[in-house]
């Protein structure tokens, strides 16, 4: 698959040609695009095609701490960050020249404009920032091909804050950016066909061979948490959470006990499982199908290293904290 990168990059860098979704599976182009110009700037190489994934990875560490400091405590943005510098999630995508890690900074990212909403603000950083989540939402079309779960999730959010009425004021900026992304990316999708790869990919086909599907659907969810049933894309030791992450994942999972009150775990869920769905919507098995549910993976982990923390007194906590990543870091960069 970096191999392809570089094959539709190294076209485009010799000759460009306006095509939005590229090979037999039609990827969105926005990730070749942007190694094409890349390549501009230093000659095509293999040096060159990684440096371009890993540059992505860089500022999607950045971006990381913004959108989670945007709506969650200090503490909580502290654990986003550092889950992205060293956890396995984001080294193991960032590793592959393909568009998944700019698929995830761009989710990150609309996530982080969502959040600017929530907060309390003047109209006008309020409709700045309706019009950039638009612009991400709506451009996504073209960076990723299960773009479409994050736009279902992050309108789930929006109707939600809409029916607040200092909130309705973003509704029209937002909607004139995304509307028009949107509508660029149909004009697209009819001119060139697109959707085949989702057809071929439907796990609901007449030819789908459930005796040898079973194991694929499964490692879905074994991947996450202990290791991968097939041979695909995916963890070779334990799973994509190391134990401890995985131990902080259930522990937050805790504080669903009063979902019934909160708005904000119910959305938290159901991005989880929106998330998730490509995977166990496809035939097959790629751990990446599984990424846009990577971020509220995170969220739940975070929940439970702070109910972890709570345990403790503050400066024995921080002691706690520096030892948990000291550890998890080592078992995923072992892992890498």
């Amino acid at each position: 698959d970096s191999s392809l990168s570089a094959y539709f990059s190294v076209g485009l860098h010799q000759k460009w040609f306006w095509h939005f979704f590229l090979g037999n599976a039609q990827y969105p182009a926005a990730f070749y695009w942007g190694l094409a110009a890349f390549y501009k700037i230093l000659t095509p190489s293999l040096f060159s095609t990684l440096l371009y994934s890993i540059l992505i990875s860089t500022i999607l560490v950045a971006i990381t701490y913004w959108a989670a400091r945007s709506t969650f405590s200090k503490s909580l943005s502290i654990f986003c960050l550092m889950t992205s510098v060293t956890g396995f999630w984001v080294l193991y995508t960032g590793e592959f020249c393909c568009s998944h890690i700019l698929a995830l900074l761009w989710q990150i990212a609309c996530l982080g404009f969502l959040g600017g909403l929530i907060q309390p603000g003047v109209k006008r950083d309020l409709r700045k920032n309706a019009l950039l989540l638009g612009f991400i939402m709506g451009t996504g079309f073209f960076v990723g091909i299960a773009w479409p779960v994050v736009v279902c999730t992050t309108f789930l959010a929006l109707i939600s804050l809409w029916r607040l009425k200092k909130n309705r004021l973003s509704a029209l900026p937002f909607t004139v950016t995304f509307a028009g992304a949107t509508l660029m990316f149909l004009g697209a999708a009819i001119h060139e066909h697109y959707g085949q790869h989702y057809r071929e990919l439907w796990i609901l086909r007449s030819n789908t061979e459930w005796t040898h599907q079973w194991p694929d659907t499964v490692s879905n969810l074994t991947s996450l948490f202990w290791r991968n049933l097939t041979d695909a894309y995916g963890p070779t030791w334990g799973g994509m959470f190391n134990p401890l992450m995985t131990s902080l994942f259930f522990l937050g999972l805790v504080e669903f006990k009063n979902i019934q009150s909160s708005r904000f775990l119910k959305w938290i869920l159901a991005g989880l499982l929106l998330g998730a769905s490509p995977g166990f919507l496809s035939k097959s098995f790629d751990v990446f199908r599984l990424l846009h549910s990577y971020p509220f993976q995170v969220v739940i982990a975070g929940m439970g290293f702070q109910r972890l923390l709570e345990a403790y007194p503050s400066k024995r906590a921080i002691s706690i904290a520096l030892l948990f990543f000291g550890v998890s870091s080592s078992l995923d960069l072992f892992h890498i």
